[in-house]
């Protein structure tokens, strides 16, 4: 996978290669204070990849942490 922050601080995007959405291809809102909303993308060229884009309703210094290979 692949993290990064584009040059909006409020979001953040996770790039899953050779991950498919399934059937999770709308925007959801979460009731969970400090996430605005999730958007998944299905991408299919030039790489089949999920893109999860995560808009934060403030600042935030959100970091990727591995465990047991999860």
């Amino acid at each position: 996978y692949t993290i990064y922050r584009p040059n909006d601080p409020y979001k953040m995007v996770i790039e899953l290669p050779a991950v498919s959405t399934g059937a999770f291809n709308n925007k959801i809102i979460p009731d969970k204070a400090g996430i605005a909303e999730i958007v998944p993308t299905q991408i299919k060229s030039p790489y089949f990849m999920a893109k999860i884009e995560v808009l934060f309703q403030a600042l935030s210094m959100a970091t990727p942490e591995d465990k047991d290979n999860t």
